[in-house]
């Protein structure tokens, strides 16, 4: 699914050694955070049915959906679709990458099990309008984990703004640069507790020194 282009050396070769185990990692954190695990027999007799859980999974800046097309494809494992159905949300603010995540998506015959929404979901329409749940199966509002795969900068910290805000769990792998300083949630958050304007370092570390001097 993250190689659009078999013939590409250069790209099999990042897929291969670099964004394949970054992807199996997550999805191992991912399991670990949902709890998805196959229950004992003892649990499955017609008198006692397992009670399926309806987990809805929202990528953040997912763009073609490397992380969130995987994560699909994993949770329709028998052993996992025994006890849970997932849907995945794949939000950005590149129709174009949605686009052709969305068809990746089609392909690989996981089209009902994702859904891709293009908007700013930092602002509060957009959060509003995944939080919904209006494009999920089973229409019911909330989000179970946000996920996040090489969010840049202060997209990392939008990230965990909307778990916040969603009361979700959280599976965010950041970058090392900071190219979206605007959706630093957090930073700026804190930032207003000193009283100063974000993005002047300086300033923030004079202010930390007095506060912590008084």
């Amino acid at each position: 699914l993250n190689i659009p282009n078999p013939m590409d050396a250069r790209r099999v070769k990042y897929v291969e050694e670099r964004k394949r185990p970054q992807v199996l990692h997550m999805l191992g954190v991912i399991k670990r955070l949902l709890r998805l695990t196959t229950p004992s027999s003892n649990f499955q007799s017609s008198r006692n049915p397992v009670a399926r859980r309806r987990i809805h999974i929202v990528d953040v800046g997912g763009g073609r959906g490397d992380l969130a097309n995987a994560v699909a494809a994993y949770m329709m494992q028998p052993e996992i679709k025994q006890v849970a159905d997932v849907h995945v949300t794949v939000t950005d603010i590149n129709r174009t990458s949605l686009e052709a995540g969305k068809q990746r998506a089609a392909e690989a015959g996981l089209s009902s099990q994702m859904s891709f929404i293009c908007c700013n979901i930092f602002q509060q329409e957009g959060l509003a309008r995944v939080a919904s749940g209006a494009h999920v199966p089973w229409h019911q509002p909330g989000v179970d984990l946000v996920l996040g795969l090489h969010c840049c900068g202060g997209l990392a910290e939008a990230a965990l703004g909307i778990a916040l805000a969603c009361t979700a769990g959280f599976c965010v792998c950041t970058c090392c640069f900071c190219s979206h300083p605007d959706n630093a949630q957090l930073s700026i958050c804190a930032d207003s507790w000193f009283g100063k304007p974000h993005g002047d370092p300086e300033a923030h570390d004079q202010a930390v020194l007095q506060h912590q001097l008084h």
